[in-house]
């Protein structure tokens, strides 16, 4: 079935994040809120919630999504300091009404640039 991130691992991660800001270590904030943003992604593509709409399965998608647009909403929070803009942008899209797809906001790096960084 469809299942969101452990409230656990939202727990530490938030943790991580408040003490790394309380600490003035920004470059660990950052970290956090990158790995809680790489968590909810491989969560939705081991999910797979479009595969579940197809199957006409509504209900169970709107309780998996909910944790994730919830996530979504921490991490706009989380990142506002560091990049507005972005913030903003995931602010406008969950306000939207209906919901709808957009660019990522987050676009994958590709293999090359994970070496790198």
């Amino acid at each position: 079935g469809l299942a969101s991130v452990p409230a656990s691992e939202r727990d530490r991660l938030d943790s991580e994040y408040e003490s790394a800001c309380r600490e003035y270590r920004h470059d660990d904030a950052l970290k956090a809120v990158w790995r809680r943003i790489d968590t909810v992604n491989r969560q939705i593509e081991a999910t797979k919630p479009w595969e579940t709409l197809q199957a006409g399965d509504l209900a169970a998608v709107r309780t998996a999504v909910v944790p994730w647009l919830q996530d979504l909403s921490v991490i706009a929070r989380q990142i506002e300091p560091f990049l507005p803009t972005t913030a903003g942008r995931i602010r406008g899209l969950l306000n939207a009404n209906p919901l709808r797809t957009a660019e990522p906001l987050f676009p994958r790096r590709r293999a090359v640039d994970r070496k790198q960084g």
